[in-house]
């Protein structure tokens, strides 16, 4: 299909959808949600064995159909969230603790939030009144609750609303180990002294990993600014990053116009 045409197709379809909050985009718009990021990967030939997923929830269904044989370990500090660890537990065969990941072991004042998603040690700038219930919770290094027999390839997704470089910090024996981290990363302070997203990926970057890719993301109601994404880490020498080439031969031929057998087409 040409261009022009495709484009048109697009403005014509997405008019009346932006009524209801809707967008149309190809299949090669970025970026990917988790389950297709995660099919993509098992594509490349890459399938976890050991997932380690800090801050869950209620659960992350789209990592656990896409690696349903790996070993789990889940680390939710929500004293609520305790019946579906129990479950996943039982379902996934998973080892499950009902604490905060941290730098050191301990016990940290925590505000559980009535959506469960968005609590954290970090206090909110919209004010107290939107902080949620104070609790305190049970603080452990990841290197205490993991083992270091893990199989790899190792997964590491985290999720904490703010507590990502500690959770790090808490995981100094297990970072060789470990083959991908997935974090959530902000644009904004949104809550009062957690790290943005400059922080996140310098520490990364210092404990030798560089980043993959960039899946789902939300934009915040004040603005419509872009407020979070998860950044997906990989090692330098990963398999996912062994090609530097853009484009296939056979890609390139064709990008060119130009068949693999014949010449580059004249340019004049």
């Amino acid at each position: 299909m040409k261009q022009w045409l495709r484009t048109w197709l697009f403005l014509a379809v997405n008019f009346p959808l932006r009524l209801i909050g809707l967008r149309l985009v190809t299949v090669h718009t970025p970026t990917r949600n988790f389950g297709e990021f995660f099919r993509h990967i098992k594509s490349c030939g890459l399938d976890f064995r050991s997932i380690i997923d800090v801050g869950i929830a209620r659960g992350s269904p789209d990592l656990y159909s896409a690696f349903p044989a790996a070993a789990y370990y889940l680390v939710e500090p929500v004293p609520e969230c305790g019946p579906a660890l129990e479950k996943l537990r039982r379902t996934l065969g998973a080892q499950v603790f009902n604490v905060a990941a941290g730098a050191e072991d301990g016990e940290l004042e925590f505000f559980v939030h009535p959506d469960i998603s968005g609590s954290s040690k970090f206090r909110q700038w919209e004010g107290e009144f939107f902080d949620g219930s104070r609790r305190l919770v049970p603080v452990r290094r990841l290197d205490s609750l993991v083992p270091q027999t893990i199989e790899r390839p190792c997964l590491l997704k985290i999720d904490t609303q703010g507590a990502e470089l500690e959770v790090l910090a808490g995981a100094s024996a297990l970072i060789p180990l470990i083959d991908m981290i997935v974090v959530e990363v902000s644009f904004h302070e949104f809550r009062k002294g957690a790290p943005e997203f400059n922080a996140i990926v310098t520490a990364l970057d210092r404990l030798g990993f560089a980043c993959y890719e960039v899946i789902d993301g939300h934009y915040r109601a004040f603005d419509n600014a872009l407020a979070q994404v998860d950044l997906v880490f990989v090692k330098p020498d990963s398999r996912l990053r062994q090609q530097k080439a853009f484009f296939s031969k056979s890609q390139a031929y064709s990008y060119l116009g130009a068949k693999e057998t014949g010449g580059i087409p004249d340019s004049n």
